[in-house]
């Protein structure tokens, strides 16, 4: 897709946006070509440091795949409740983390899916103010209970109402309220029986 083509699709995504749209950079621009193994030497050693910090353990080459030791079957004793262990995914801890990062975590498919909806979210708002504003209203709402989610018979009832009888004579029309009314199919059925 041509850069013009983005910035126009983005132009005509943001009118119908309820949230300002941040002047960012990394909303127009494929993500990919910011996080990728050819730009991962940029940064200063300690950059990376921090950054491999925030990078879950299979990025990196020591990581060895295992059962969690809570898991049914890697249970050795029936009674044994042990769920946090110490024990830690990556072994070898002699080398610094920077050292140990495979830089193939750049293609993995949840790597790019994660990297897509961070992209994501800084375009559609969710990092400024009027979102955290909004976030934390819901969730006054939820800790006050003033939040309410109507349910889905409310809402079918509010947006389909009875339609409103037309009088024509003096007579009244048929009431919306049909108890202690019967219907003519009803008195012509083979299930009334008058008492």
């Amino acid at each position: 897709m041509a850069s013009g083509t983005v910035r126009s699709s983005i132009h005509i995504a943001t009118r119908a946006l309820k949230y300002p749209v941040p002047k960012s950079d990394l909303t127009t621009i494929d993500i990919c070509t910011i996080l990728n193994a050819s730009t991962w030497g940029a940064p200063s050693p300690e950059a990376r440091g921090s950054l491999c910090a925030l990078l879950p353990p299979t990025a990196f080459a020591n990581f060895q795949l295992s059962v969690d030791p809570a898991y049914p079957s890697e249970l050795t004793q029936a009674d044994k409740m042990e769920v946090d262990g110490d024990e830690s995914q990556t072994q070898d801890t002699s080398l610094p983390l920077t050292e140990l990062f495979d830089p193939s975590t750049f293609t993995d498919p949840h790597f790019l899916a994660a990297a897509h909806t961070f992209q994501d979210h800084i375009f559609s708002g969710w990092m400024t103010d009027a979102h955290k504003e909004a976030v934390t209203k819901y969730e006054q709402g939820i800790i006050d209970g003033s939040l309410h989610a109507a349910w889905k018979d409310e809402v079918w009832k509010r947006e389909h109402l009875p339609p409103i009888p037309v009088v024509t004579s003096g007579q009244p029309g048929p009431s919306s309220d049909d108890s202690g009314i019967i219907s003519e199919s009803w008195v012509s059925s083979p299930f009334y029986r008058p008492q």
